[in-house]
């Protein structure tokens, strides 16, 4: 897939800016937690904390960072059927 591309940033959904140099990083981000996951659970005690106060914390991401890196994290799990990024 290709996004349209706006002086070094891409728009995704049309309404959320991503640099690409944050965009490699997000999926660094994903590919950490997938690998820290087990199983079917997060890679955090979702009991004791939400996914983005563990973004925040861990990562340091925005709302709309925290946005991308869930559904890739979802899709990327199995847990999403369509990726709508």
């Amino acid at each position: 897939m290709t996004y349209p591309n706006f002086n070094g940033f891409i728009l995704i959904n049309f309404s959320v800016f991503i640099n690409m140099d944050n965009k490699k990083y997000l999926d660094k981000v994903v590919d950490h937690m997938i690998k820290h996951s087990k199983k079917d659970k997060f890679p955090f005690d979702s009991a004791k904390m939400s996914f983005t106060t563990y973004c925040v914390n861990t990562f340091g991401l925005t709302d709309d960072e925290i946005d991308y890196v869930f559904f890739h994290y979802r899709t990327l799990m199995g847990w999403n059927s369509r990726n709508p990024y």
